[in-house]
């Protein structure tokens, strides 16, 4: 409770203090200032005056004491005394006003490091009130959002280029297809024709193995001449490869 009433009174305070008016150096100071001065060069004046009259009492009464003139001495000693005692007392007023000057401008330039200082604490107020711990919280968390939105609108962008059309792939596959099948077909050799050759060659070299076996086995006389009959296609290709291996 007395630290809330402490506070209180503080805040009441600086808000008086918002409505006061500057306590630095203003018309007012200077006017004080320059009315001081003046009094001081009068009271100087006086006592410079006075100064001279005491002086000239001082030498009247060494005269009077020169001529014998005791009484007289004596009472110009009793003026200068009291010309003496008024001068001692302008001396200190004159130093009065001289101390009242300094203090007052002294005073005057408190009051503008402190005008000075307000200023900065007004200043001070409104820039914290820019920063205000809710508000930047809900700065951060608007430019977080605003980061998201970009990632947003930036993965929507994305996606229009990264769908592919149904009809394009389409096509696409369609092509594919046929590449591979022109790679098939480049791969793929042709079959030889030496495959049938080969193998008509093994038939015909069998046949003559057997007709070879034949021969050894017939007896040693001399056959009679067979009666030539007209060869066959398959004869005839025989011939032909009997004559290749003779």
């Amino acid at each position: 409770m007395f630290g809330n009433g402490a506070r209180k009174k503080r805040a009441q305070k600086r808000n008086s203090a918002k409505r006061s008016a500057p306590v630095g150096g203003g018309n007012d100071t200077v006017h004080a200032v320059q009315e001081l001065q003046k009094r001081i060069q009068t009271l100087e004046k006086r006592h410079k005056f006075l100064e001279l009259k005491s002086n000239n009492m001082k030498t009247k009464a060494r005269q009077d004491v020169a001529n014998k003139d005791k009484s007289a001495a004596l009472h110009k000693l009793q003026q200068k005394k009291i010309i003496d005692k008024e001068a001692s007392t302008l001396a200190a007023s004159i130093l009065k006003l001289q101390e009242q000057i300094s203090e007052l401008q002294l005073t005057a330039t408190t009051g503008d490091i402190v005008d000075a200082m307000r200023l900065g604490a007004n200043a001070q107020k409104k820039l914290q009130k820019k920063l205000n711990a809710d508000d930047v919280e809900d700065l951060l968390a608007d430019i977080e959002d605003m980061k998201l939105d970009n990632q947003e609108v930036t993965d929507l962008l994305s996606a229009d280029y990264a769908d592919v059309d149904p009809d394009l792939e389409a096509e696409f596959e369609e092509l594919m297809a046929d590449d591979l099948e022109q790679n098939i077909n480049i791969q793929i050799p042709a079959v030889p024709n030496t495959a049938v050759s080969s193998s008509a060659k093994e038939d015909a070299d069998a046949e003559f193995e057997k007709l070879l076996a034949g021969l050894e086995a017939a007896p040693s006389h001399a056959p009679k001449p067979p009666v030539k009959v007209a060869e066959t296609t398959e004869e005839q290709e025989l011939a032909a490869l009997e004559a290749n291996f003779l």
